[in-house]
This record gives structure tokens, C-alpha cells and sequence, in this order.
């Protein structure tokens, strides 16, 4: 009995975390390829005006 209740908890936490994991990609990790997509091509991220400034 103990070990049933222990696993449903265990997989609603992991399914928690996961849940929280992929709603924070999505909220701050949207721009993170464009970020890296810019500095790779030698410019420069304005984080202001959240463009890519070439030279």
C-alpha cells in the first residue's frame, strides 16, 4: 500500500518538475538561439532593442 502511494507521488512530482522545466524554456528561453544564431555570426546582441546589430 505504502509503495503505491510512494510511486503516484513520485511521478506527480517528476511530472511537476518537468511541467515547470518546459513552461520556463518557453518563457526565458526563447531568444537564446537567436542570441547564439547572432554571436556566431559576429555581431552583437542589443538587449534593449532585442535585435542583432551587425557591423
Amino acid at each position: 500500500m505504502y509503495f503505491c502511494t510512494f510511486m503516484v507521488f513520485s511521478v506527480f512530482i517528476i511530472l511537476s518538475f518537468a511541467f515547470v522545466a518546459l513552461i520556463l524554456q518557453f518563457d526565458f528561453g526563447t531568444d537564446f538561439f537567436e542570441i547564439d544564431r547572432c554571436l556566431d555570426e559576429g555581431g552583437r546582441w542589443n538587449k534593449d532593442l532585442g535585435t542583432c546589430e551587425h557591423k
